[in-house]
């Protein structure tokens, strides 16, 4: 059967390959771009992070929400905790404890070591009925405040305890004493 008139179109290879485009884009995020998981190269998924506190001559320790003290920007890195915690650092001095959400104290940097490295030995604090949210030294650093998520403040070392935190009902996530008292930060600010 003879064509009428039917005109014949022919794309140049630039339109070929920008119609290509999507599936290649396609391919690079869905495939080729992602890192295989191994035992020696983890998915990159990105870390929470549960405290920082600044070294006295630069830098910051941070504490992982997974576990993991990571020192940046100068500070000396420890012996890295491997739980989740707060880090209290010790004012003027490259030392710091983090104190871990079921109460352990681990000291770092030439800090004391504080209630045998539990703060259930130096107060009534239950791992199993409270979560510590954050810690603070005391300015000697002698001592150290801890708080837990229903607001309770518990005390290790030479500090003094000033009570509980008030009938606020949020959660707090940190908190800063010195001789006057103590502040808290809630998780809403």
């Amino acid at each position: 059967m003879p064509r009428h008139n039917v005109p014949q179109y022919r794309f140049s290879s630039f339109i070929r390959a920008l119609a290509a485009m999507p599936c290649l884009l396609l391919l690079l995020v869905l495939g080729f771009a992602t890192t295989p998981a191994s035992a020696s190269v983890p998915n990159r998924i990105p870390y929470s992070y549960t405290s920082i506190a600044a070294a006295p001559e630069g830098g910051f320790w941070i504490q992982r929400d997974e576990g993991g003290t990571v020192a940046i920007e100068g500070a000396p890195q420890y012996e890295s905790v491997s739980g989740r915690g707060s880090i209290a650092a010790i004012p003027d001095r490259n030392a710091y404890w983090v104190v871990t959400t079921n109460g352990v104290i681990y000291a770092r940097g030439g800090a004391p070591e504080l209630c045998g490295g539990f703060l259930a030995n130096c107060s009534g604090f239950d791992a199993m009925k409270q979560t510590i949210t954050g810690a603070a030294a005391a300015p000697d650093g002698q001592g150290l405040w801890a708080i837990d998520e229903y607001r309770h403040v518990w005390t290790a070392g030479n500090v003094v305890s000033y009570g509980d935190a008030g009938n606020d009902n949020q959660t707090p996530s940190g908190i800063v004493c010195d001789a006057h008292g103590t502040w808290l930060l809630h998780r809403d600010g």
